[in-house]
């Protein structure tokens, strides 16, 4: 049973958590600011809510206390009168921005202005946390000794304690990740400690293994955890704490008004850049990352759609290279988009494939949407435009 409040204010374990500011962008660039008791005038991602205006409709919920003492797993967001998840194929999701901030987004069709917002968070007595860059070498220190990143592994497929990471093959191309880490200390019998991944974005991903640190001498141990080791800001080692659900019922927020929406904008990348990896930054606050392959064997861990074009004639598909493109986005609205591809000596846009895609974590924080396209020559590309489209 989740623990509720029809205000803006719940204790939340050892934390008050509180809603602090709630805001909204307007067509015409504005942003409305919620006034109240305990709410602050100061909004967080102001240039950003203001320069989507036109074609996203943003209502922004800040929260304290951060991440220090709140982290923040999962949250959904519901309509507060059928208790619903709002439905990301009529254009209304969410995705958290910040460690603690939550946009909910409407394309097309105006965020309702009153909703249920729901958290599963795990809420520390204290801000004691050791940080970890996600590369080998990197140390911290806890109350009793040191913890440190021993190795890490993009497409975990196994580790032995004689040969360490088995290597992956081709069917892991994208896939889990893992982490080894190693300790030395002297810590009391079981002093279990959690294990959290934090993304560039700022979500945290609490899928890797809890450590107990209760040897004296040196040790190690494997967690892996679903993420691609590029999205990793850092690990975090925090004293053990139970999960946390809880939820903000029908929370009061800015009116709609009915306002119009203009067509997104359509960001265009070379086949370098695709090949690379790139971020669709035009469409922010969206988080919207792509990238290309040419290579068979493209397995995405979390069961994406695929949408398969045969340009190449009558040569049987195994015989030619797919051209792979990867949408993902983190978030609960998977935006859908054509592709289009740019023939490098016309100069004509060739194809255009609809791309699109669903939330395919049960936490709504990923949604992955592959097109695969068959080529006879995949360098025949020299760009890739994408171009949203209504949901």
């Amino acid at each position: 049973m989740a623990d509720f409040t029809s205000g803006r204010q719940i204790t939340v374990g050892p934390n008050v958590v509180s809603i602090t500011s709630i805001a909204r962008n307007r067509y015409d660039g504005s942003i409305d600011i919620l006034k109240g008791p305990g709410l602050s005038a100061a909004i967080p991602n102001a240039d950003v809510l203001k320069k989507c205006g036109k074609w996203l409709d943003i209502v922004q919920i800040e929260l304290e206390p951060g991440p220090k003492q709140l982290r923040i797993a999962e949250v959904r967001v519901f309509h507060h009168d059928t208790r619903t998840l709002f439905e990301n194929n009529v254009g209304l999701g969410w995705r958290l921005a910040s460690p603690n901030i939550v946009q909910v987004y409407g394309i097309g069709t105006e965020v309702p202005e009153r909703f249920d917002l729901w958290f599963c968070a795990r809420s520390y007595p204290s801000d004691e946390v050791a940080i970890l860059q996600p590369r080998a070498g990197s140390q911290s220190t806890l109350s009793g000794g040191v913890v440190g990143v021993g190795e890490l592994k993009q497409d975990y497929a196994g580790w032995s304690s004689t040969s360490g990471f088995v290597e992956s093959g081709p069917q892991n191309l994208i896939g889990g990740s893992a982490v080894r880490l190693d300790w030395y200390g002297n810590w009391p019998e079981d002093d279990w400690r959690d294990v959290l991944v934090v993304t560039r974005s700022g979500w945290t991903d609490y899928s890797c293994k809890d450590v107990n640190l209760r040897y004296a001498s040196e040790n190690s141990t494997i967690s892996r955890f679903d993420l691609p080791i590029e999205a990793v800001d850092h690990f975090e080692i925090r004293p053990h704490v139970r999960d946390n659900v809880f939820f903000f019922d029908g929370l009061q927020t800015l009116p709609a008004t009915g306002r119009k929406f203009d067509p997104p904008p359509t960001p265009t990348r070379s086949i370098d850049e695709m090949l690379a990896g790139t971020t669709l930054d035009e469409l922010a606050p969206l988080s919207i990352s792509t990238r290309a392959y040419n290579s068979t064997g493209l397995q995405l861990q979390y069961a994406p759609f695929f949408n398969t074009v045969d340009v190449g004639g009558d040569t049987p598909k195994e015989l030619i290279s797919p051209f792979t493109i990867l949408v993902q986005e983190n978030g609960s609205l998977f935006l859908p988009m054509a592709i289009h591809l740019r023939d490098a000596e016309s100069k004509a846009w060739r194809f255009n494939i609809l791309a699109t895609g669903t939330s395919t974590v049960e936490n709504n924080t990923y949604g992955t949407c592959i097109s695969r396209i068959y080529l006879e020559q995949a360098n025949s590309l020299d760009a890739v435009k994408f171009v949203p489209t209504s949901p």
